[in-house]
């Protein structure tokens, strides 16, 4: 499932794949108006910075990727594609990424990604309970795993007590 949006008056794909909602490094270089290369060089800082203090968890929320890009030179070139390498960037990574960009058109920016990811996610909800219904495929045991757990329960439905988490205590 992927969706298009606009933002900043660019178009932005968002992508879901595995349950996991997520743009890609150009869009993000498309809507913040800095050049994709920049862009590239921070995401790389991040990812260094990342494994120097080694939470390698984190790093799965930048994905390296290529994109085909048609030239528009001319002579020979035009018309040919060439491979460009981009990042797909998970909420979590755009998040990271996003932090370092400042001034209030950035902060405007940044709410309406956030707002997109929000958008995208209810939809992907939608999508899991629409297939569980019919209890067809990966999404239907997901929403069967996910209808177990307490935060989907109604507010008015208990708990049964052999179903409640057990707090364990440790002792110094």
């Amino acid at each position: 499932m992927s969706k298009s949006m606009a933002i900043n008056n660019q178009e932005v794909i968002f992508e879901n794949k595995e349950n996991q909602i997520f743009c890609t490094s150009l869009d993000v270089a498309k809507v913040f108006g800095k050049r994709h290369d920049h862009v590239l060089r921070d995401i790389e800082n991040i990812l260094n910075d990342l494994r120097e203090i080694g939470t390698s968890q984190d790093i799965l929320n930048f994905g390296e990727t290529y994109r085909n890009t048609e030239i528009r030179g001319f002579g020979k070139v035009k018309g040919k594609t060439r491979k460009d390498r981009c990042y797909n960037l998970t909420r979590d990574g755009f998040s990271l990424l996003a932090m370092g960009f400042t001034g209030k058109k950035a902060l405007q920016f940044k709410i309406a990604f956030i707002n997109a990811f929000n958008e995208m996610e209810k939809l992907l909800q939608k999508e899991i309970l629409a297939h569980s219904k019919t209890g067809r495929g990966e999404q239907g045991q997901l929403r069967r795993e996910f209808n177990d757990r307490d935060f989907l329960r109604p507010a008015n439905q208990t708990i049964p007590q052999k179903d409640k988490p057990k707090i364990m205590e440790f002792k110094r």
